[in-house]
Protein backbone atom coordinates (compact mmCIF):
# COMPACT_ATOMS: atom_id res chain seq x y z
CA UNK A 1 0.00 0.00 0.00
CA UNK A 2 0.97 3.13 -0.42
CA UNK A 3 1.77 5.36 2.40
CA UNK A 4 -0.36 8.43 2.79
CA UNK A 5 1.00 11.63 1.92
CA UNK A 6 1.88 14.16 5.20
CA UNK A 7 2.81 17.77 5.17
CA UNK A 8 6.14 16.43 6.05
CA UNK A 9 6.79 14.36 3.33
CA UNK A 10 5.55 16.65 1.16
CA UNK A 11 7.79 18.80 1.83
CA UNK A 12 10.61 15.57 1.51
CA UNK A 13 9.40 15.26 -1.84
CA UNK A 14 9.88 19.02 -3.04
CA UNK A 15 13.43 19.03 -1.45
CA UNK A 16 14.15 15.99 -3.03
CA UNK A 17 13.27 17.66 -6.48
CA UNK A 18 14.96 20.82 -5.76
CA UNK A 19 16.58 21.46 -9.40
CA UNK A 20 17.71 25.05 -11.62
CA UNK A 21 14.11 26.50 -12.94
CA UNK A 22 13.82 27.46 -16.47
CA UNK A 23 12.21 31.05 -17.35
CA UNK A 24 8.54 31.03 -15.23
CA UNK A 25 6.29 31.35 -18.54
CA UNK A 26 2.55 33.40 -18.05
CA UNK A 27 -0.44 31.31 -19.17
CA UNK A 28 -3.62 33.44 -18.96
CA UNK A 29 -7.07 31.69 -19.33
CA UNK A 30 -10.53 33.38 -18.97
CA UNK A 31 -13.04 32.45 -15.97
CA UNK A 32 -14.36 29.16 -16.14
CA UNK A 33 -12.40 27.41 -18.87
CA UNK A 34 -10.29 24.98 -18.89
CA UNK A 35 -6.33 25.20 -19.23
CA UNK A 36 -3.38 23.64 -19.34
CA UNK A 37 0.18 24.28 -17.30
CA UNK A 38 3.11 22.60 -19.18
CA UNK A 39 6.18 20.91 -17.69
CA UNK A 40 8.46 20.01 -19.55
CA UNK A 41 10.37 16.54 -18.95
CA UNK A 42 11.37 13.42 -21.10
CA UNK A 43 8.03 11.15 -21.26
CA UNK A 44 9.73 8.39 -20.32
CA UNK A 45 10.30 6.24 -17.20
CA UNK A 46 8.14 8.91 -14.82
CA UNK A 47 7.78 8.06 -11.36
CA UNK A 48 7.24 11.32 -9.98
CA UNK A 49 4.96 14.30 -11.05
CA UNK A 50 4.25 17.02 -8.19
CA UNK A 51 2.07 20.00 -9.18
CA UNK A 52 1.73 22.82 -6.10
CA UNK A 53 0.82 26.00 -5.74
CA UNK A 54 3.43 28.67 -4.38
CA UNK A 55 0.76 30.26 -2.05
CA UNK A 56 -0.52 26.89 -0.97
CA UNK A 57 2.04 24.93 -0.36
CA UNK A 58 2.07 24.17 3.25
CA UNK A 59 -1.37 23.24 3.10
CA UNK A 60 -1.48 20.59 0.38
CA UNK A 61 -0.67 19.93 -3.33
CA UNK A 62 -2.41 20.26 -6.40
CA UNK A 63 -1.49 16.83 -8.05
CA UNK A 64 0.01 14.28 -6.80
CA UNK A 65 1.53 11.03 -9.19
CA UNK A 66 3.42 8.72 -7.79
CA UNK A 67 4.51 5.20 -8.73
CA UNK A 68 1.61 4.53 -11.68
CA UNK A 69 -1.43 6.50 -9.09
CA UNK A 70 -2.84 9.37 -8.30
CA UNK A 71 -2.58 10.68 -4.38
CA UNK A 72 -5.52 12.35 -2.78
CA UNK A 73 -4.56 12.44 0.91
CA UNK A 74 -2.83 15.75 1.17
CA UNK A 75 -4.81 17.02 -1.95
CA UNK A 76 -5.88 20.65 -1.74
CA UNK A 77 -9.87 20.37 -1.55
CA UNK A 78 -9.70 23.03 -3.76
CA UNK A 79 -8.78 21.09 -6.76
CA UNK A 80 -10.45 17.84 -6.02
CA UNK A 81 -12.27 16.73 -9.31
CA UNK A 82 -10.69 19.95 -11.70
CA UNK A 83 -7.02 18.64 -11.83
CA UNK A 84 -5.61 15.46 -13.91
CA UNK A 85 -2.48 14.65 -16.27
CA UNK A 86 -3.04 14.83 -20.05
CA UNK A 87 -2.11 11.14 -19.86
CA UNK A 88 -1.19 8.80 -17.08
CA UNK A 89 2.56 9.48 -16.68
CA UNK A 90 2.42 12.65 -18.53
CA UNK A 91 3.39 15.70 -16.95
CA UNK A 92 1.37 18.44 -18.48
CA UNK A 93 -1.50 19.48 -15.95
CA UNK A 94 -5.09 20.28 -17.19
CA UNK A 95 -7.08 22.37 -14.17
CA UNK A 96 -10.35 22.40 -15.29
CA UNK A 97 -13.11 25.46 -14.70
CA UNK A 98 -10.81 27.71 -13.38
CA UNK A 99 -12.01 30.25 -11.01
CA UNK A 100 -10.51 33.60 -9.81
CA UNK A 101 -8.71 32.22 -7.35
CA UNK A 102 -6.81 29.63 -8.99
CA UNK A 103 -4.69 32.60 -10.51
CA UNK A 104 -0.95 32.16 -8.69
CA UNK A 105 1.96 30.59 -9.28
CA UNK A 106 2.40 26.82 -9.79
CA UNK A 107 5.29 24.25 -9.62
CA UNK A 108 5.78 21.26 -11.75
CA UNK A 109 8.71 18.80 -10.14
CA UNK A 110 9.39 15.65 -11.84
CA UNK A 111 11.42 12.86 -10.87
CA UNK A 112 12.34 10.33 -13.69
CA UNK A 113 15.59 7.79 -13.59
CA UNK A 114 17.56 9.38 -11.00
CA UNK A 115 17.08 12.98 -12.60
CA UNK A 116 15.21 15.83 -11.56
CA UNK A 117 13.28 18.39 -13.54
CA UNK A 118 11.71 21.33 -12.41
CA UNK A 119 9.38 24.45 -13.94
CA UNK A 120 7.17 27.61 -12.80
CA UNK A 121 4.20 28.97 -14.36
CA UNK A 122 2.48 31.89 -13.26
CA UNK A 123 -1.83 31.39 -13.82
CA UNK A 124 -3.62 34.47 -14.74
CA UNK A 125 -7.05 34.08 -14.66
CA UNK A 126 -9.24 36.53 -16.04
CA UNK A 127 -13.01 37.20 -15.91
CA UNK A 128 -15.47 36.19 -19.04
CA UNK A 129 -16.26 39.02 -21.38
CA UNK A 130 -19.38 41.31 -19.81
CA UNK A 131 -22.35 42.81 -21.49
CA UNK A 132 -23.23 45.98 -20.16
CA UNK A 133 -26.24 47.74 -21.67
CA UNK A 134 -26.91 51.56 -21.22
CA UNK A 135 -28.56 54.70 -23.17
CA UNK A 136 -28.03 57.69 -25.01
CA UNK A 137 -26.86 60.47 -22.90
CA UNK A 138 -26.79 58.56 -19.70
CA UNK A 139 -22.28 57.44 -17.37
CA UNK A 140 -21.47 53.75 -17.53
CA UNK A 141 -18.37 52.02 -16.02
CA UNK A 142 -16.60 49.56 -17.77
CA UNK A 143 -14.87 47.38 -14.85
CA UNK A 144 -11.05 46.41 -15.35
CA UNK A 145 -9.90 44.12 -12.72
CA UNK A 146 -6.20 45.60 -11.88
CA UNK A 147 -5.01 46.60 -8.59
CA UNK A 148 -6.25 49.46 -6.72
CA UNK A 149 -2.71 51.12 -7.23
CA UNK A 150 -1.99 54.60 -9.07
CA UNK A 151 0.95 53.59 -10.74
CA UNK A 152 -0.49 50.81 -12.49
CA UNK A 153 -0.13 51.63 -16.18
CA UNK A 154 -3.24 50.92 -18.44
CA UNK A 155 -4.54 51.27 -21.93
CA UNK A 156 -8.52 51.10 -23.04
CA UNK A 157 -8.83 51.03 -26.76
CA UNK A 158 -11.69 49.98 -28.63
CA UNK A 159 -11.95 46.72 -31.56
CA UNK A 160 -11.51 47.81 -34.82
CA UNK A 161 -10.36 51.26 -33.99
CA UNK A 162 -6.80 50.97 -32.92
CA UNK A 163 -5.58 52.80 -35.39
CA UNK A 164 -7.62 55.73 -34.78
CA UNK A 165 -6.31 55.84 -31.15
CA UNK A 166 -6.84 54.72 -27.86
CA UNK A 167 -10.26 55.28 -25.72
CA UNK A 168 -7.54 56.42 -22.39
CA UNK A 169 -4.45 55.65 -21.37
CA UNK A 170 -2.06 55.74 -18.15
CA UNK A 171 1.65 55.39 -18.01
CA UNK A 172 4.82 56.35 -16.43
CA UNK A 173 2.43 58.38 -13.81
CA UNK A 174 0.39 60.40 -16.47
CA UNK A 175 -2.80 60.30 -18.45
CA UNK A 176 -1.26 60.43 -22.07
CA UNK A 177 -3.36 62.21 -23.97
CA UNK A 178 -1.46 62.85 -27.60
CA UNK A 179 -3.20 59.52 -29.58
CA UNK A 180 -6.44 59.66 -27.75
CA UNK A 181 -9.13 59.42 -30.24
CA UNK A 182 -11.23 62.78 -30.47
CA UNK A 183 -14.68 61.45 -29.70
CA UNK A 184 -13.40 60.65 -26.43
CA UNK A 185 -11.40 63.87 -24.89
CA UNK A 186 -12.99 65.31 -21.90
CA UNK A 187 -15.48 62.05 -21.73
CA UNK A 188 -14.09 59.65 -19.92
CA UNK A 189 -11.70 58.98 -16.85
CA UNK A 190 -9.41 56.48 -15.58
CA UNK A 191 -10.35 55.19 -11.91
CA UNK A 192 -7.53 53.69 -9.49
CA UNK A 193 -8.39 50.23 -10.14
CA UNK A 194 -8.35 51.44 -13.96
CA UNK A 195 -11.66 51.17 -14.66
CA UNK A 196 -13.18 53.57 -16.82
CA UNK A 197 -15.96 56.15 -16.44
CA UNK A 198 -17.62 57.28 -19.93
CA UNK A 199 -20.05 60.13 -19.94
CA UNK A 200 -22.81 61.31 -22.26
CA UNK A 201 -23.31 58.56 -24.06
CA UNK A 202 -24.50 58.34 -27.72
CA UNK A 203 -25.29 55.27 -30.24
CA UNK A 204 -21.54 55.42 -31.79
CA UNK A 205 -19.92 54.43 -28.49
CA UNK A 206 -21.65 50.73 -29.27
CA UNK A 207 -18.87 47.98 -29.36
CA UNK A 208 -15.84 45.99 -27.80
CA UNK A 209 -13.61 47.75 -24.74
CA UNK A 210 -10.32 46.17 -24.40
CA UNK A 211 -8.23 47.25 -20.63
CA UNK A 212 -4.98 46.49 -20.52
CA UNK A 213 -2.87 46.57 -17.75
CA UNK A 214 0.47 45.62 -16.12
CA UNK A 215 1.54 44.36 -13.08
CA UNK A 216 2.57 41.24 -11.44
CA UNK A 217 5.42 41.20 -13.90
CA UNK A 218 3.26 40.29 -16.53
CA UNK A 219 0.28 42.07 -19.08
CA UNK A 220 -3.55 41.86 -18.25
CA UNK A 221 -6.28 41.91 -20.47
CA UNK A 222 -9.88 42.21 -20.08
CA UNK A 223 -12.86 42.90 -22.32
CA UNK A 224 -16.18 44.68 -22.05
CA UNK A 225 -18.83 44.60 -24.60
CA UNK A 226 -21.30 48.08 -24.61
CA UNK A 227 -24.54 48.32 -25.80
CA UNK A 228 -26.50 51.14 -25.76
CA UNK A 229 -30.07 50.96 -26.24
CA UNK A 230 -32.00 53.77 -28.23
CA UNK A 231 -33.19 55.98 -25.68
CA UNK A 232 -37.23 55.51 -27.07
CA UNK A 233 -36.79 52.04 -27.46
CA UNK A 234 -38.84 50.75 -25.45
CA UNK A 235 -41.35 53.82 -25.06
CA UNK A 236 -41.57 53.73 -29.06
CA UNK A 237 -42.20 50.12 -28.82
CA UNK A 238 -45.66 50.29 -26.36
CA UNK A 239 -46.58 53.48 -28.45
CA UNK A 240 -46.65 51.25 -32.21
CA UNK A 241 -48.62 48.10 -30.35
CA UNK A 242 -50.93 50.85 -28.84
CA UNK A 243 -51.54 52.62 -32.00
CA UNK A 244 -51.73 49.19 -33.53
CA UNK A 245 -54.38 47.87 -30.98
CA UNK A 246 -56.02 51.12 -31.39
CA UNK A 247 -56.81 50.19 -35.17
CA UNK A 248 -57.45 46.62 -35.01
CA UNK A 249 -60.45 47.60 -32.67
CA UNK A 250 -61.56 50.07 -34.93
CA UNK A 251 -61.63 47.93 -38.19
CA UNK A 252 -63.45 45.16 -35.80
CA UNK A 253 -66.18 47.65 -34.69
CA UNK A 254 -66.95 48.50 -38.51
CA UNK A 255 -66.80 44.69 -39.38
CA UNK A 256 -69.55 43.86 -36.74
CA UNK A 257 -71.98 47.43 -37.48
CA UNK A 258 -72.07 45.71 -41.06
CA UNK A 259 -72.84 42.66 -39.91
CA UNK A 260 -75.75 44.26 -37.35
CA UNK A 261 -77.10 45.88 -41.08
CA UNK A 262 -76.98 42.49 -43.19
CA UNK A 263 -79.48 41.23 -39.44
CA UNK A 264 -81.97 43.97 -39.83
CA UNK A 265 -82.51 43.42 -43.78
CA UNK A 266 -81.48 39.31 -44.60
CA UNK A 267 -81.16 38.53 -47.84
CA UNK A 268 -84.63 37.16 -49.40
CA UNK A 269 -84.23 33.45 -50.06
CA UNK A 270 -85.43 31.94 -53.54
CA UNK A 271 -88.90 30.63 -52.84
CA UNK A 272 -90.07 33.86 -51.11
CA UNK A 273 -88.71 36.25 -54.17
CA UNK A 274 -90.79 34.05 -56.29
CA UNK A 275 -94.00 34.25 -53.83
CA UNK A 276 -93.59 37.90 -54.08
CA UNK A 277 -93.38 37.98 -58.24
CA UNK A 278 -96.59 36.38 -58.52
CA UNK A 279 -98.36 38.23 -55.45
Amino acid sequence: MTPAVTPASLYWIVGLLACSEAAAPNVTATFGDNVKLTCWAPNANITVVLWVKADQESEGFVLLYRDGHFETDGQLTSFNGRVELKEDGDTCLILKDVKTADSGTYKCEVVQEGKRHSQTIHLIVVPAAQNIFSKPGQTVTLPCGSPKNNTTPATWIKDGFESEGYVAQFRDNNFANASQHPSYRGRVKLNRNKSLTMKKLTTADSGTYICETYWGGSFHNETVSLIIVHKGGDSEGRRHVGLAGVFVFVVGFVMYKRHQKKKKHPPVCPDEAAVQQLV
